[in-house]
């Protein structure tokens, strides 16, 4: 029985841990849109913004009409870039 409990707790455990990773988008639409104004007071076309991770994740449209993800820090808004 011991045995059962303690795997059951593992098992949850561990559920909860791998799911903080995919954590629902945390801002509210006040903060997006805020965030939003911000970036296109930098030139940025935003379709869409979200936090992902610590990081801001921006959809953006290109001067073609395409869309594309770009992440920003989250205080400051600079790109991050990828290696």
């Amino acid at each position: 029985m011991k045995t059962y409990f303690a795997a059951a707790l593992a098992a949850m455990l561990f559920a909860t841990a791998a799911t903080q990773g995919f954590a629902a988008d945390k801002l509210d639409s006040a903060a997006k849109s805020v965030i939003a104004q911000r970036l296109q007071a930098q030139g940025v076309k935003v379709v869409g913004v979200e936090e992902w991770s610590g990081l801001i994740r921006a959809y953006v449209e290109d001067e073609n009409g395409h869309q594309t993800m770009k992440l920003y820090t989250a205080g400051d808004l600079r790109p991050v870039e990828r290696q």
